[in-house]
């Protein structure tokens, strides 16, 4: 079975109260289904930095939710690569905490799949 890294924002997504814009409250309901249905046939990791950001959230369902998830290492491949990202512009630095999700994903070799409808429909589009 194939692997795929949570980040905090689905945790965030999941138990957030439902939001008044519609399509906001969409996209956390699509999160839901998709979380709830198994997360379309993955098994769901996720690593420390994760829990650590979610903790922060003093929300007790986000930290329940992926409080039990095998949890991946930030080895010296991961800094480096993540330092690598923002330094060289392809994440911006305003977006520099991203880079160790998409490093510590990137060196385990482990799918950052959308949980969104959203989401996946751009990358239905953007592998066409």
């Amino acid at each position: 079975m194939p692997r795929a890294y949570i980040k905090p924002s689905v945790a965030s997504f999941y138990a957030a109260r439902p939001a008044r814009q519609l399509a906001l409250l969409a996209k956390q309901q699509a999160t839901k289904d998709r979380w709830d249905a198994g997360c379309s046939g993955f098994k769901i990791v996720s690593s420390l930095e994760t829990l650590d950001e979610v903790a922060t959230s003093e929300s007790e369902e986000r930290l329940a939710l992926v409080a039990e998830l095998p949890l991946l290492e930030v080895i010296e491949d991961v800094a480096d690569l993540a330092n690598d990202m923002v330094l060289s512009g392809r994440v911006p630095t305003t977006a520099a905490s991203n880079a160790i999700h998409i490093a510590i994903a990137s060196v385990h070799r482990v799918e950052l799949p959308p949980l969104t409808e959203r989401s996946r429909r751009c990358r239905m589009l953007n592998s066409q």
